[in-house]
């Protein structure tokens, strides 16, 4: 028999037998090598999605705004919809707006991606088809003519932006609201922090010139069926102690829209006003 090779020990780089060495001590002490450093994160390509309904209105921090100034790191994905049917609606590219960005690419029907905005907070809107500022016939204006105004079917605004991942805004556009069957017109009043009911709001109704006042809930019903073209028209909630808040063809919100296509109720978000009031300071109690 042919005697067995002796056995060789494989080539070891002076990178590979450092790591081998420190992991061989780790184990003789009791302790775990240390982990490998993280990648770098990737700002280009956000992987997670945010509802801009679930972001708070705020200014972003200093530090912030000047990163902003190399890598523009927002992301935004606005969603169209038929208002009140809730299908997706799809439009020509140029009616979807942020302004003072350039135009954002449709990515499916009914959503259109702006990538890399410079800013935290961002103005968008569906708007209908340029026209001429100065032309009597309101046709588009030529190459080289007159400016064109935009005039906003719906907006949102200010938007709130999230960095480093993609803000989803979703915008609803009446449209067949003629055909619409009238509806039994009931909802809630409640504090935008405490959540809890905003009894004595007033509610009032535009197109009639009609007021109701909240109960002790916080609930209020129409005392008979309203189509929603006079619901569009605007419906206006004040209460004293709280910012007013309403609801027409230009601000329709997610949230509103959702709640009401989910179980028909119209519910209202009044945000208390603390203009004028002193801060609150809170001291912690002494300990011996």
């Amino acid at each position: 028999m042919r005697p067995e090779p002796p056995h060789r020990r494989p080539h070891v780089g002076p990178r590979r037998a450092a790591r081998l060495a420190l992991a061989t001590s780790c184990g003789w002490l009791g302790c775990s090598p240390p982990p490998a450093p993280a990648p770098p994160p990737n700002c280009d390509r956000p992987f997670g999605r945010i509802s801009a309904d679930h972001l708070p209105i705020a200014a972003p921090l200093p530090a912030d705004l000047r990163q902003d100034e190399t890598e523009k790191p927002y992301h935004l994905l606005i969603r169209t919809f038929a208002f009140p049917a809730g299908t997706p609606l799809d439009l020509d590219p140029e009616r979807i707006r942020v302004l003072g960005q350039p135009s954002g690419r449709r990515v499916a029907a009914g959503e259109y991606l702006f990538e890399r905005l410079p800013a935290a907070t961002a103005n968008c809107g569906v708007y209908r088809q340029p026209e001429a500022a100065d032309s009597p016939t309101g046709n588009a204006a030529p190459p080289g003519g007159p400016r064109t105004r935009l005039e906003p079917i719906t907006m949102r605004a200010p938007l709130t932006l999230a960095r480093h991942c993609t803000v989803v805004c979703d915008l609803h556009v009446a449209v067949d609201l003629a055909a619409a069957r009238p509806i039994d017109l009931h909802g809630v009043v409640v504090d935008r922090e405490s959540g809890g009911p905003v009894g004595g709001a007033t509610v009032r109704l535009r197109s009639r010139d009609l007021e109701l006042t909240t109960s002790a809930d916080g609930s209020f019903r129409f005392p008979e069926p309203v189509r929603w073209e006079e619901v569009l028209t605007g419906i206006t909630i004040e209460h004293d102690g709280h910012f007013p808040t309403a609801v027409t063809e230009r601000a329709l919100l997610s949230l509103w829209v959702d709640r009401f296509r989910h179980d028909g109720v119209a519910a209202f978000a009044l945000q208390p006003d603390r203009r004028g009031q002193a801060p609150r300071i809170t001291i912690p109690p002494l300990r011996n």
